[in-house]
C-alpha cells in the first residue's frame, strides 16, 4: 500500500511538471509574437521593388524555428507563433515556408526560462531578414554586477545561473522596486539579489525601459 501511494505521488509530481505553463522560472524558454507582413523573393523579383509587401493575408504555415535545433512551431492564419523549448542567450530564429521561397532570420537574446515577445515582425525573403517593430522580455534573474555610475545591472538567469551567460539591463529609463512596489535606489543593490525583469530589448541586445522587481 505504501509503495502504491509513493508511486502515485511521483506520478502526480511529474504530471504537474508536464503541464507547467512554461513561462519565466519554469526552465522553458519562449519566443512568441506575430508576423505582420511578408516580402517573398518571388514577389520582389516580379515587382522590382524589394520593399513591397506580399501576401499580407497569407501569414499561416510559416515554420519558426531555433536554428540548429528541432525546436519549432508554425504560425497560425493570423501570423501568431509561440516557440518553446530548452534554449537561451543569443540564438537565431528562422522563419521559413517552402511554397513561396520564404527564408528570413533574426538573431535574438533571451535568458533561459524567460519569455521574448516579438511584435509585428516583417519578413523579407529578398534580404533574408526578419525585422520586428519592437521586442520585449521577461525573465527571473540574479544580480551578478552593479554599476550605478554608468547605470547598468548585469544578471544571470535563475534557471541557468552557471552557464556563463550574462544579461545587461540599462538603468536609464528603468525602475527598481521591492516586493511591495516601493522604489529602491541602485546604491542599495548587491550581487546575489533575485529579481524579475521585464523590459524592452535594445538594438545592441541589452535590456532597457525595464521594471526590476526585487524578490
Amino acid at each position: 500500500m505504501k509503495q502504491t501511494l509513493a508511486l502515485l505521488a511521483i506520478g502526480l509530481l511529474l504530471g504537474g511538471c508536464a503541464t507547467d505553463g512554461g513561462s519565466s522560472g519554469t526552465g522553458i524558454t519562449t519566443a512568441e509574437g506575430n508576423v505582420a507582413g511578408i516580402t517573398t523573393a518571388m514577389a520582389a523579383a516580379l515587382s522590382g521593388r524589394a520593399g513591397e509587401l506580399a501576401a499580407q493575408g497569407d501569414l499561416g504555415g510559416i515554420r519558426v524555428s531555433v536554428e540548429g535545433t528541432d525546436i519549432a512551431a508554425d504560425t497560425d492564419p493570423s501570423g501568431a507563433f509561440r516557440v518553446r523549448g530548452d534554449y537561451d542567450s543569443v540564438v537565431t530564429l528562422l522563419f521559413a515556408r517552402a511554397q513561396d521561397q520564404l527564408a528570413a532570420r533574426l538573431q535574438v537574446n533571451v535568458p533561459a526560462g524567460g519569455t521574448l515577445t516579438l511584435n509585428d515582425v516583417e519578413l523579407d525573403a529578398a534580404s533574408g531578414k526578419a525585422l520586428p517593430q519592437s521586442q520585449s522580455v521577461v525573465f527571473d534573474g540574479t544580480i551578478v554586477a552593479v554599476d550605478c555610475g554608468p547605470g547598468e545591472l548585469r544578471f544571470v538567469s535563475q534557471q541557468s545561473p552557471d552557464d556563463g551567460d550574462q544579461y545587461a539591463v540599462v538603468l536609464a529609463g528603468s525602475s527598481i522596486v521591492d516586493a511591495m512596489g516601493a522604489p529602491v535606489p541602485c546604491t542599495l543593490l548587491a550581487p546575489g539579489e533575485d529579481a524579475r525583469v521585464s523590459g524592452a530589448v535594445n538594438d545592441d541586445g541589452t535590456f532597457g525601459d525595464a521594471t526590476i522587481a526585487l524578490e
